[in-house]
This record gives structure tokens, sequence and C-alpha cells, in this order.
């Protein structure tokens, strides 16, 4: 693909899912490595990119961007999360921001090292959120990489992270089922 194809491809207004936006990213991001003069246009992301200094609240290195009620939601999860081992995953990420549209399809997606949290997701109690941080710091840890083994890996944290910090057997179950077929969330679309 060109470069004009990949931005035609990500523009807003189009459907394009979370492994097939990450693998046009790569490439995009290929094809620019390779022609300095190329890194002056900029795409019109799917979602806004992350601003180079982050406003809003900081939690250590992470910046905290939306409502007040998400912002106390992941303060609580962070807070928790930081007296686990499992924390050492949350600092790969630089952000973590409310999502402005949501259809409860996914709990959120990282991109760039900033996590966008779908509402179901945060206010989904404390302990979940938290292991999803990890799950998203999972995959910025790892460079974004995508695939099922990716998934499954990023699974296997989070499900560490949920036994860490004590949640019921039931929902460390549940995350386990998701662990082992990571399939469910390929064909997912980011809400426009």
């Amino acid at each position: 693909m060109t470069e004009a194809e990949i931005l035609n491809r990500l523009q807003p207004g189009s459907w394009v899912g979370k492994v097939e936006r990450r693998a046009l990213e790569g490439m995009l991001a290929q094809i620019r490595s390779r022609s300095p003069g190329a890194a002056a246009v900029q795409p019109q992301y799917l979602e806004p990119p992350a601003p180079s200094q982050p406003s809003g609240e900081h939690y250590d290195h992470i910046a905290i961007s939306g409502s007040p009620a998400f912002t106390r939601a992941t303060r609580k999860a962070l807070d928790l999360l930081r007296q686990t081992p499992s924390w050492a995953w949350a600092k790969h990420l630089r952000g973590i921001r409310e999502s402005p549209k949501d259809d409860g399809s996914i709990a959120g997606y990282v991109s760039g090292g900033v996590f966008t949290v779908m509402r179901n997701a945060w206010s989904a109690g404390s302990k979940i959120y938290a292991s999803l941080i990890v799950h998203e710091g999972t995959h910025a840890a790892r460079g974004h990489a995508i695939g099922i083994e990716e998934e499954k890996i990023a699974y296997r944290n989070q499900v560490q992270a949920l036994r860490e910090l004590g949640a019921s057997w039931w929902t460390i179950s549940t995350y386990q089922g998701h662990a082992d077929n990571p399939t469910h969330n390929f064909d997912y679309k980011v809400p426009q």
C-alpha cells in the first residue's frame, strides 16, 4: 500500500478494526522512516493523537484525562495496582484517557502509550479496571505487537494482576477464559 492509501484507510469515518489499525500504523511508520520529507504530513487517526505534553492530572508519570468520575476511578485503580508487582506493566503507559464515545464492545485500547478507556471498563470496579490497565500496559510494553499470542500474554498478565489484587474466583476464571481463547476482540471497530 502507498502512504496515501494508508492515510485514506485511517481517516475519520472509516471503520478499521484494532488489529488492522495497528498494522496500518506500522506500515505507515515504515514508509515514513524511509522518506524523510514525508514526515511533515500527519495522518488523521481514528482517535485524536495524544498531546506531546499531556494536560490534566497526573498519577506518577501517567497523565489522566477525563471526567471527574473517570479521574477518581482511575486514581483508585492505580492506587490498588501500585501495591502489587503488576504495577510494573502500568509504568509502560504514559496516559490514560476517557473515551469520548463508547459502544460497550470492548474495555479500551492503547495507542502511542495512551490507554483510551470505555465507560464499561472504568465503571466495572477498581480491581477489574486495574487489571485492564495491566492488560493494555502489557501491549504498550511489547511495542503494540498484535496477534493471538500477544493477546494471550496480555491476558495472562491481567489474570496475574487479578490474583494479586485478591479478585474473586469467578472474575479470575472469566479472564482466564479470555486468556485461553483471546480471539473475541479481533473484529472490534473503533467507535466514531
